[in-house]
């Protein structure tokens, strides 16, 4: 179905549930609660954290019950009826705005870093963009000072009003990067420079081979990009570990420091239930979004305020 991401969370389950069942092999029918605390117990004796174990617990219920919708699984048992699901809370990573002005300001050389620091950027700028509609995002999806994209993550379609910080990141890559719009679906040709990748095939086995090839390519230079994003921290002595992930947490961070609703906020980052989402959607207009976005994107620009001044001249 082309969902290549979704075929990876389940071969690593399956990569983990063959480390515990080790030359066993277990039919459906014989998946009970006592085999998948088992499986629990092994988890956490890896060291897995408590997150990671629960990860793989609900892959392989997703997968049971979809096997029990199609027939290849007896329907009236719960093998994970008695199965506590935890999940604890990750470290916050949001970063405040003195430090992205440290990144925003950086001198950095052309190269892997800059390129990588315009990601970075690019993605605050956008309302925390994920990476992977960043690699995906086209320059056809860029028209009349918007950007229009869907989320890959769950389907719904997105405008970001296009700042002046962003169509400079945009104008750096459009020659090189066509039909794409940022640096992440490139490769080498056999002559050993780099291209974008373009589909040159005429039947859909051809497209279902370019599609996988995109999607690993995007996982690749995730990892590519991440590598440089400890180079830069360690370069700038940043407190924390850059990534794209810190880009979008501290959008909404700032955004929530400076007054925005939390409901504008969570439209802004396409918020990840589904039902959620779509109630802020439905009583939202997005140039409210918009207005919150240019407003927060500005801080990198505007000098901190002193509070000092700002409570003297309340006094008087």
């Amino acid at each position: 179905q082309g969902r290549h991401g979704t075929a990876g969370t389940y071969r690593s389950t399956l990569v983990a549930f063959d480390r515990f069942a080790g030359k066993r092999h277990y039919q459906l029918c014989e998946l009970d609660e006592p085999t998948v605390m088992e499986f629990r117990n092994f988890l956490v004796r890896e060291g897995l954290s408590v997150n990671t174990v629960t990860f793989y617990l609900c892959k392989l219920r997703a997968v049971y019950n979809r096997a029990v919708r199609e027939g290849f699984a007896p329907r009236g048992m719960d093998p994970f009826g008695g199965v506590a699901f935890r999940t604890e809370k990750t470290r916050k990573l949001a970063v405040d705005d003195t430090v992205l002005r440290r990144v925003a300001g950086a001198d950095l050389p052309r190269g892997p870093l800059a390129v990588a620091r315009d990601l970075f950027l690019f993605s605050f700028y956008c309302r925390g963009m994920s990476f992977v509609d960043m690699a995906y995002l086209r320059q056809e999806d860029i028209h009349g000072g918007m950007i229009y994209y869907r989320r890959r993550k769950t389907g719904q379609t997105y405008t970001v009003k296009i700042i002046p910080e962003v169509q400079e990141i945009l104008d750096r890559y459009r020659e090189r990067c066509f039909p794409w719009a940022l640096p992440v679906m490139l490769d080498f040709d056999g002559e050993g420079r780099l291209r974008p990748l373009v589909y040159e095939g005429a039947t859909a086995e051809d497209r279902k081979r370019f599609e996988a090839r995109l999607y690993l390519r995007y996982k690749y230079n995730l990892s590519h990009y991440l590598r440089f994003y400890r180079d830069m921290s360690k370069k700038l002595d940043l407190p924390v570990k850059l990534s794209f992930n810190v880009a979008r947490h501290s959008w909404a961070s700032l955004a929530r420091k400076h007054g925005v609703s939390v409901s504008v906020i969570s439209a802004g980052l396409g918020h990840t239930s589904e039902k959620t989402t779509q109630i802020y959607l439905d009583e939202l207009d997005n140039s409210t979004v918009d207005a919150a976005n240019a407003m927060v994107a500005g801080l990198l620009k505007a000098p901190a305020p002193d509070r000092g001044k700002r409570a003297e001249k309340k006094l008087k």
